[in-house]
């Protein structure tokens, strides 16, 4: 785990002072290692027997996006769209399986009010992206439901004993939040600010999900 956490690391910082310089070659290099790090935090017990489950899935779709979203193209940027779309159901799939399996006493009530909350929050990011996202109107809508839906799932799932001790559900809003800042970035205003925040949230959160996907 440790190994894994500190290629998380270095990957992070080389791939923040790759935005910083505009280095797209030291992308290719720091952006992959980061991703290399969570896999590893969740991949290494499962190379002694351990067991596969939805978290595994959804780390693998993200480390294919982000080597997605290392250049600028309309065309990867797309699959990226797609892979961490699909992570985010896999997550989905996890939270609401946690929740069934064994729910709290107030699940059923914090599913109800994170699905509200999240679905607002959700209508309000679309209307902020909608006159920046041009051709990409259809799937970027499609993605804020998706991830809204996964946000909801994993605020919901906090309440429920059989969530492996909260770092999953945290590391899933962490993911969320940073989608906010690839989204600025891609369709808003392209600054380095976006990723100064974005990215840290972004892998801190990976690394709360591959952590848990050991236990």
């Amino acid at each position: 785990m440790t190994v894994g956490i500190a290629l998380t690391a270095v990957g992070l910082l080389g791939t923040l002072y790759a935005d910083f310089r505009e280095s797209v070659g030291l992308r290719w290099v720091c952006k992959p290692l980061a991703s290399v790090g969570f896999l590893v935090i969740a991949f290494t017990p499962v190379s002694h027997g351990g067991a596969v489950n939805a978290l595994h899935l959804g780390l693998a779709l993200s480390a294919l996006g982000d080597v997605a979203l290392v250049p600028r193209s309309k065309r990867l940027f797309l699959l990226g769209l797609c892979s961490f779309a699909l992570a985010h159901v896999a997550y989905l799939t996890y939270f609401v399986s946690a929740s069934v399996r064994k729910p709290g006493d107030f699940t059923v009530a914090a599913g109800a009010a994170a699905l509200v909350l999240f679905m607002v929050v959700g209508h309000r990011v679309w209307k902020w992206l909608e006159p920046h996202a041009g051709s990409m109107r259809l799937p970027v809508r499609v993605y804020v439901l998706i991830v809204s839906l996964m946000a909801a799932s994993a605020a919901a799932s906090m309440s429920a004993p059989a969530t492996e001790v909260l770092l999953a559900p945290l590391g899933a809003i962490l993911f969320y939040l940073s989608d906010l800042s690839v989204a600025r970035d891609r369709f808003v205003a392209h600054d380095f600010v976006n990723k100064l925040w974005g990215l840290p949230l972004y892998y801190v959160g990976q690394v709360l999900i591959a952590i848990a996907a050991t236990r």
